[in-house]
């Protein structure tokens, strides 16, 4: 009887052991950082001229086909972001950084006869610790500079309206130290002229996958993404001093969700 009632005694105890929760990210409502404005694209074409829009990089195609440029499928480029956005976020005793891009991308309802234009809204997220943007201060003047980033988590969510896009994003992170992608930074300043040459991307730590970005663009089946020849084909261009305020976090702010 003494050996049922001590299994028993046993089988409760091992019931009663608190079950301990992960910390979840606590995500801010707003964002602290925002680029929508004095972003220019650039890209080289076919025929060896540089191309130019604002917040997208040109279609590479040749610098004379105005009409192929007009078509939808052309006119979103090789990429494009309509904004870019900075979130604290809140890990238990950590603070992590969420970068999103949001972007317009589309597909035609009748491939055939290119017909039927259906505009799609994605934002595509980044998740790292805050400390990883300390690696965007020492910058080398007119140097390209491709710099990596230890990422939790990124993805890409489909909106209709701005106000959709946290509440997508929070349901699909998982955030995970020993996450598959590296966010890539490359950079090139130019301190003279108080401007930089940037583009940034998600690619994999074991295969030639990239994210982030709207095509992979590749030279005889080989990206130059990752490559400090990237820039030798295309870029985005925006003023030095805008670029460093929006990649740098406040030690204090104001946290709202």
């Amino acid at each position: 009887m003494r050996y049922i009632i001590f299994i028993l005694f046993l089988s409760l105890s091992a019931k009663a052991q608190p079950r301990i929760n992960a910390p979840l990210p606590i995500f801010a409502s707003q964002a602290i950082e925002s680029l929508d404005r004095g972003v220019v694209g650039w890209s080289l074409s076919k025929d060896g001229q540089w191309m130019s829009e604002k917040n997208t990089i040109p279609k590479n195609l040749n610098s004379m086909d105005k009409k192929g440029r007009l078509e939808r499928i052309n006119k979103i480029g090789l990429d494009n972001f309509k904004e870019l956005r900075i979130y604290p976020v809140i890990f238990g005793a950590d603070t992590l950084v969420l970068l999103t891009k949001l972007y317009e991308t589309g597909y035609y309802k009748y491939k055939r006869s290119q017909r039927g234009w259906q505009k799609e809204k994605k934002c595509h997220y980044f998740i790292f610790h805050k400390s990883e943007l300390k690696k965007l201060d020492a910058l080398e003047d007119s140097v390209v500079q491709v710099i990596k980033i230890d990422m939790l988590d990124n993805g890409v969510v489909t909106y209709e309206y701005r106000g959709q896009i946290m509440n997508k994003v929070k349901k699909k992170v998982v955030l995970d130290k020993d996450h598959d992608y590296d966010l890539i930074v490359t950079l090139q300043p130019f301190l003279a002229a108080q401007s930089i040459r940037f583009q940034f991307y998600a690619m994999h730590k074991e295969f030639d996958e990239v994210a982030g970005v709207l095509e992979n663009y590749k030279i005889n089946g080989t990206s130059v993404y990752g490559d400090e020849k990237l820039f030798d084909h295309l870029y985005y261009e925006t003023d030095i001093n805008k670029f460093s305020s929006f990649f740098t976090m406040p030690e204090s702010f104001r946290f709202k969700y």
